[in-house]
């Protein structure tokens, strides 16, 4: 059964999907519990040294939503580790969600069954998006409560569309990772050197300027790097800029590239594991 016909049917598959991963996260809150706290946590150890090195600040430019630049180094800081924290959950549980249903053997099951692939790629999607929310909330609450930003509301509305915009790419590329699981039995070290490379490229904790110049280049072919700048640009800046067209484009000519390639990579994974007898066990 094609993607393209009967789409109400592969709707309602993502659907049901969904439904069992919520079932599973509702069961096992962990995944909510860190995308809480691991984006709140783990930037303080940066900013404090920071802050020590540059002192604690001085006035800031006016007309800035940020007012001093100790601040504001906090609010650069914070947002990059959002993104970062937030593209490690959705590689690390994309793979891990395919890995689990391989051992347990409803990977296979489920392909046995006329349902569309996609409900295995992006079943956990959901979910995950709205951990990206929460872990946003609970950033704008560290920086307001923990730092004293003045974040406008404006700002933090238009953070949360760039949250909004950027999900579905992220996880699509959370989908791709997770695909090598039907190539290899342990992904998690290709997961984690993805993780890496983001952290290394994407500008999450210094500003793609002072990087050199080739791996600057790289970072502003990266999704990730056009996320987490168009929420700096939102906090310091409004939303007016950000230029929210050109974003929109990115991220959905994005979205649908890597979903179409993730398919395909799929599509050759599970062949490959029909013929060896690889698709179920450890």
């Amino acid at each position: 059964m094609g993607i393209r016909s009967d789409l109400h049917l592969h709707a309602w598959a993502l659907v049901a999907a969904a439904k069992r991963e919520w079932r599973v996260a509702r069961r096992y809150p962990d995944v909510f519990i860190g995308a809480v706290a691991w984006p709140v946590v783990t930037p303080v150890v940066f900013v404090f040294q920071a802050r020590a090195s540059i002192g604690h600040g001085t006035p800031g430019r006016t007309g800035q939503t940020i007012p001093t630049d100790s601040v504001h180094l906090a609010v650069f800081l914070y947002l990059g580790w959002l993104v970062a924290s937030w593209l490690a959950l959705l590689l690390t549980e994309s793979s891990a969600s395919l890995s689990g249903q391989r051992v347990q053997g409803s990977l296979e099951t489920t392909l046995l069954s006329p349902a569309t692939r996609l409900t295995l790629l992006f079943g956990l999607a959901p979910v995950l998006l709205v951990t990206g929310a929460l872990s946003y909330i609970a950033v704008l609450l560290a920086l307001v409560m923990g730092f004293g930003a003045h974040i406008a509301l404006s700002s933090a509305l238009a953070g949360g569309l760039v949250i909004l915009l950027a999900g579905p790419t992220l996880a699509a590329i959370a989908a791709a990772a997770g695909t090598t699981t039907l190539f290899m039995r342990r992904s998690g070290g290709l997961v984690d050197i993805a993780r890496a490379l983001s952290v290394t490229f994407c500008g999450f904790t210094a500003p793609l300027a002072i990087m050199p110049s080739w791996a600057a280049k790289i970072g502003r072919l990266l999704p990730p790097t056009w996320t987490v700048n168009a929420l700096r640009n939102t906090m310091f800046g409004g939303p007016s800029k950000t230029d929210w067209t050109r974003l929109s484009l990115l991220l959905i000519g994005t979205f649908l590239a890597i979903s179409a390639l993730s398919l395909a990579a799929f599509a050759a994974g599970e062949q490959r594991g029909r013929r060896s007898g690889t698709l179920g066990g450890v």
